[in-house]
């Protein structure tokens, strides 16, 4: 799932015409998710992301 995650994300970064705050903030997402230790880490992460983008759309 991480992996996953990390890919995914790697692929918005790369073909999505980004602003430099969600792009920045992907890239902490990325940085953050390399840290997580178990899934409860990871769904705390996924949370805050979803509430980031749902946000600034």
């Amino acid at each position: 799932m991480k992996k996953r995650l990390q890919e995914s994300t790697q692929l918005m970064i790369k073909h999505l015409d980004l602003d430099s705050v969600n792009e920045r903030a992907l890239h902490n997402f990325l940085k953050e998710l390399e840290s997580a230790s178990n899934s409860n880490d990871i769904v705390q992460l996924v949370d805050e992301a979803i509430y980031f983008t749902q946000k600034n759309k």
